[in-house]
């Protein structure tokens, strides 16, 4: 990725951080998150100790198995015309498509700069009143929302997938999990079109949101 100046290293600015083995935990629907909130809590305080993110509108966080497109996400951005000096955060994905979190997926946290503070000044409250037992996507979103802190919807921001193949829809700006490092490769060479992709089939076609289906949908060849 930073070869190719992908993901994280075609924004403005950037930060690695590692976060500590996490544990699993199952929801009450039978699916499974990390309980990784205590890891992630930690960072964020070495965010607020960096301060780079006041000197930029929008903090992006990115988990490294998620294949994002900065220029795409700017575009998104800018198409939701957000309020300036507003704390807010984007819903990412669909609502009721597995473990969606109410629309807000943590492979991709989109937040406001005076969001971002929002968050900081009120972290303490936010681990006491809530806990860590959670993944921390659950966490955030329950803080943020307790914090009143207002969102924005883009079902476009974030496609789940694992196949690189699905890579090809140009209107999302981030495909996750793609865990493995050829199809992370696959995924962005398909994407930047240096790859010709196969067309996808009718069950990708079904799990992507509604207004893109018919773009996508396989050509049908009537029997001769």
């Amino acid at each position: 990725a930073r070869r190719r100046q992908a993901g994280i290293f075609g924004c403005d600015a950037y930060k690695l951080f590692s976060a500590e083995k996490s544990e699993w935990k199952t929801w009450d629907t039978g699916q499974k998150t990390l309980v990784n909130t205590g890891a992630f809590v930690k960072i964020w305080d070495q965010v607020k100790q960096g301060i780079e993110y006041l000197e930029h509108d929008w903090t992006v966080k990115v988990d490294a198995d998620c294949v994002f497109f900065p220029d795409r996400l700017r575009s998104h951005l800018a198409g939701l015309q957000a309020p300036a000096h507003r704390p807010i955060y984007i819903k990412n994905a669909p609502i009721g498509i597995g473990a969606s979190n109410g629309g807000f997926l943590g492979a991709i946290e989109i937040l406001s700069k005076t969001a971002v503070e929002t968050y900081l000044d009120n972290a303490q409250e936010c681990i006491k009143n809530i806990g860590l037992e959670s993944g921390e996507d659950g966490y955030m979103k329950e803080c943020m929302d307790a914090l009143g802190i207002a969102y924005m919807r883009d079902e476009l921001m974030m496609h789940s997938t694992v196949n690189p193949t699905d890579c090809q829809v140009k209107e999302i700006a981030a495909f996750h999990p793609i865990k493995i490092e050829g199809n992370w490769a696959g995924c962005y060479e398909i994407a930047m079109g240096h790859q010709k992709p196969i067309p996808m089939n009718t069950g990708s076609v079904n799990l992507l949101p509604p207004v893109l289906r018919p773009s996508y949908m396989p050509t049908q060849v009537p029997p001769s």
